[in-house]
């Protein structure tokens, strides 16, 4: 069985560090950073299963970064991140995901956080979406509160 791979792009270093304590946990390759540059060459040079993505950097935001990768994630599960509200819907252009999940800051319990990872790196569903917002096609948001 093949090691799933996992990226993180945040650029809150404790949050890196949190990211990282569940990952172990979860015995899967990771690469955890702050820039986007360095996620980018990750994401085009091995590939990614589970792609989680702060969504307000300031070097780039996760409206550009995605963009720029897009072309990279068409079997990869993406976690967009943030604490902020901003239009979610301009996260679907030219990504090829069948879902994007957001999950929403802060966040409340680790425990809760894993079993959400581990699901998606399983493909198995097991915690309910706080909301889902359907669109016109058959792509949706899937905002996760944890």
């Amino acid at each position: 069985m093949r090691i799933k791979r996992v990226i993180v792009l945040d650029d809150n270093e404790m949050l890196l560090r949190a990211w990282e304590r569940i990952l172990l946990r979860d015995g899967v390759s990771f690469f955890v950073t702050s820039h986007p540059e360095e996620a980018i060459e990750a994401i085009t040079s091995e590939g990614v299963d589970l792609l989680i993505c702060d969504l307000v950097m300031p070097q780039m935001d996760g409206f550009e970064f995605l963009n720029r990768v897009k072309n990279y994630l068409t079997h990869t599960q993406i976690v967009i991140t943030t604490g902020y509200v901003c239009d979610f819907s301009r996260l679907k252009i030219g990504l090829h995901s069948k879902d994007i999940h957001i999950l929403l800051k802060p966040y409340g319990d680790l425990e809760k956080l894993d079993e959400f990872i581990q699901s998606l790196l399983n493909d198995k569903p097991i915690l309910i979406p706080r909301t889902s917002l359907q669109n016109e096609d058959p792509e949706k948001f899937q905002f996760w509160n944890l």
